[in-house]
């Protein structure tokens, strides 16, 4: 980083949102704009900064700031220029120098010490005063705490963050206990935290650090899938983060579960402990689950053959025998899971589903995770689909479907239901009304849930369900080769690689490098000249993110290739990252509070894996807008650590998501992630055709790793306990 040194002249952009500012310093012989989240620097202060340097390809040199120490004006000249600088409300340039004219170098003493003396300036009235005070504390109170942050190693950026959890009372909140952010603000953990409480005097072994870090044992796994830990496990994972002993850990456990924030519970005979929202998720689930399913509607037994054959002349097919009896259960039981690979007619017999609900006038919603998958439920269909979020109306705060206003429907059938957490189905089980027919439909053999939990398999595995296994194998998806080898990959059989089909083929390479001029030459030249493609929709999927391989590696590749600089786009750097206008883009956590735009309507929520391209990007306002689908959504600079670059994405990342075009490497990982079902995935969100690249041995070895991802989840033995008891 380098050093810069000199007088804040002009302000020229200050986002109130983000903190996001735009300023010019006199650093002695020139003048320097800089930017950073430093939304209380003031004109005339006199500021030490570090950063790096960067060149705007509009507005040319300015200097990026990752740190700021500023000193209060001293000179006549900058606290009149402070005065004036349009930050205090109720003085102006006029009123600034008459208040400078008459209290000279005292003039920031008397506003601190004895603001009443104002009182002396003309044009100052008790109602204008009273305004100058309230400004001028509100904007010193900012100022102080931002300073105070930054004191204790706070880049601007975390520093907002923090300060708009806090508001007024950051620095005693800070002060009285720094771990605090570990649970409450978005983007500061617990390894920050610790330093920042370190830098303050905190020693290792306070209670406040051995419960955070404990603590976020947790919400690691949590984000590693697990809704709970073994006593055990978390043990020795909080030992080796804290370097403190057992039983400290197990102090801070009991101090947990007191206050709440943890739930200890015991399962298989072992004693696990939760974070308090996905045990209170859990049970919940299997409460509502069970209510839904006691419920059966016998009484249209008589109608299910007439509407059945009725249904398939309108739809002009026959129905398979399995399809068939997803149909009557669907009319009969409260609760159906179907699932199923793909070609296997999970698509017709939703469409059949739908058509017996019509016929005997069953009001029905259909709903997906993730807005790409409810557009390709609509498009299937026919019928609208909503995303879960927007089915329960949510608004940025709350769910306005819930338990005390459910939904009002009398079926719901729920699609990419292996994509669904604990939490969220936690929450769409809460807003549906017993006596409602639930229909989950999924591929349990794809990669389970983002988030925490393994809902789908744990509810198909706890036998308590009526459950329709779709295998049959069509006769137009047997035509598919993409479909042919994703079956004969799910069964650990290899798959055919002869490249005789036009939708799959297998290119040979062991090298890293080479594998990688291989996908670029398939990205810019042959897929795009082969299919008159653009190469913007060809989607490359990796399963790692570091290395020559990884997602970091190839995004940055592909954008230099397929969006490279020019004068004519914007752009802004965060860290190692550049966002380019024109670059492909996805939202990597679920953001709920994100409005979004279209041409006929506005909403809610931008989630984890969709994808847009940024189509403007204002340095004025410091915001870029990404267009997912025709929903524009606007960004602010604090919010660009949502996004990634999408040119490449991870397989896990794509669940929920079909592409007419993938590519994929295959060559060396760790067995946690080189899996038959990580392979079987990403074969299967290609619609029109796949290409893989890589170690033919390599593959063989992930077909024979059937190693399904073992996460700590509760629901299937809580649900198997029930059955015991209901036994």
């Amino acid at each position: 980083m380098e050093e810069l040194k000199g007088i804040v002249e002009d302000i020229r952009y200050k986002s109130e949102e983000s903190g996001f500012t735009v300023f010019d310093i006199d650093a002695g012989e020139v003048l320097v704009t800089c930017t950073g989240a430093l939304s209380y620097i003031s004109v005339g202060d006199n500021v030490r900064l570090r950063g790096r340097w960067r060149i705007h390809p509009v507005y040319g040199e300015q200097f990026d700031i990752e740190w700021c120490e500023i000193e209060r004006p001293s000179t006549l000249d900058a606290i009149e220029k402070y005065l004036a600088s349009g930050m205090i409300k109720g003085i102006g340039e006029v009123t600034a120098h008459r208040i400078v004219e008459l209290f000279g170098e005292e003039t920031l003493n008397i506003l601190d010490n004895d603001p009443e003396r104002l009182l002396e300036i003309e044009g100052i009235g008790e109602t204008k005063l009273r305004m100058i005070i309230d400004s001028y504390e509100s904007q010193k109170g900012m100022r102080e705490i931002m300073i105070f942050l930054q004191g204790l190693g706070v880049t601007p950026g975390q520093a907002m963050r923090i300060f708009k959890t806090y508001g007024a009372e950051t620095v005693n909140m800070v002060k009285s206990n720094p771990y605090d952010m570990t649970y409450r603000v978005y983007g500061i953990g617990f390894m920050t935290a610790d330093r920042i409480a370190q830098n303050m005097g905190f020693t290792a072994e306070s209670a406040e650090r051995i419960e955070a870090g404990t603590y976020y044992c947790l919400q690691k796994a949590a984000n590693n899938g697990d809704t709970y830990l073994p006593e055990e496990v978390l043990l020795e994972a909080a030992m080796k983060l804290l370097n403190t002993g057992e039983g400290r850990i197990k102090e801070a456990i009991t101090s947990l579960a007191v206050n709440n924030n943890i739930a200890i519970d015991t399962i298989d005979g072992e004693r696990v402990i939760y974070l308090k929202p996905f045990y209170t998720a859990e049970n919940n689930v299997v409460k509502r689950l069970f209510e839904l399913s006691s419920v059966e509607f016998k009484e249209l037994n008589t109608l299910i053959d007439k509407d059945l054959d009725e249904i398939q002349r309108d739809m002009g097919i026959t129905f398979a025998e399995e399809q068939k009896r997803a149909i009557r259960a669907a009319l009969e039981k409260g609760i159906l899971i179907i699932t199923g690979g793909p070609g296997t007619g999970k698509t017709t017999t939703l469409k059949g589903i739908i058509s017996m609900f019509r016929k005997n006038k069953i009001r029905t919603y259909l709903a997906a995770p993730t807005g790409r998958a409810a557009k390709r439920m609509s498009e299937t269909t026919g019928m609208e689909a909503k995303t879960i979020h927007r089915l329960l109306e949510y608004n940025g705060i709350e769910f306005k479907k819930n338990e005390e206003e459910k939904l009002g429907c009398d079926a719901i059938i729920i699609d990419e239901a292996s994509m669904i957490d604990i939490i969220l189905m936690n929450n769409l089980l809460k807003a549906i009304s017993p006596g409602t027919r639930l229909i989950i439909v999924g591929d349990v053999d794809q990669l389970p849930s983002v988030g925490a939990g393994n809902v789908l398999r744990d509810i198909i595995d706890s036998g308590m369900f009526n459950v329709v296994r779709l295998n049959q194998i069509f006769r137009q998806a047997s035509m598919s080769n993409i479909i042919v080898n994703a079956h004969r990959i799910n069964q650990g059989l290899y798959p055919l690689l002869d490249n005789s089909s036009n939708d799959f083929f297998f290119i040979r390479e062991k090298n890293q490098s080479n594998i990688l001029n291989i996908i670029k030459d398939l990205v810019i030249n042959r897929l795009p000249e082969a299919y008159n493609l653009n190469p913007l929709d060809i989607q490359v999927l990796l399963p790692m993110k570091k290395g020559i391989l990884g997602t970091y590696n190839l995004n940055a590749v592909l954008q230099e290739l397929l969006n490279p600089y020019s004068p004519d786009k914007e752009e802004i750097k965060l860290k190692d990252r550049i966002f380019r206008e024109g670059d492909k883009v996805m939202q990597i956590r679920n953001d709920y509070n994100k409005r979004w735009e279209s041409c006929d309507e506005s909403g809610m929520g931008v989630y984890n894996g969709d994808i847009g391209f940024i189509e403007k990007i204002d340095r004025d306002d410091s915001t870029l807008v990404v267009d997912f689908d025709g929903k524009k959504t606007v960004y602010e600079i604090s919010d660009l650590e949502e996004l990634t670059l999408a040119y490449a994405i991870t397989v896990h990342k794509s669940q929920g998501s079909e592409f007419d075009t993938v590519v994929m490497a295959i060559s060396y990982g760790v067995p946690m992630i080189m899996t038959r079902n990580l392979l079987y995935t990403a074969i299967t969100r290609a619609k029109k055709r796949v290409v893989l690249v890589g170690d033919e041995q390599r593959m063989g070895m992930m077909i024979k790793n059937n190693r399904i991802e073992e996460r700590y989840s509760g629901l299937k033995w809580r649900l198997k306990i029930l059955q015991d008891y209901l036994i």
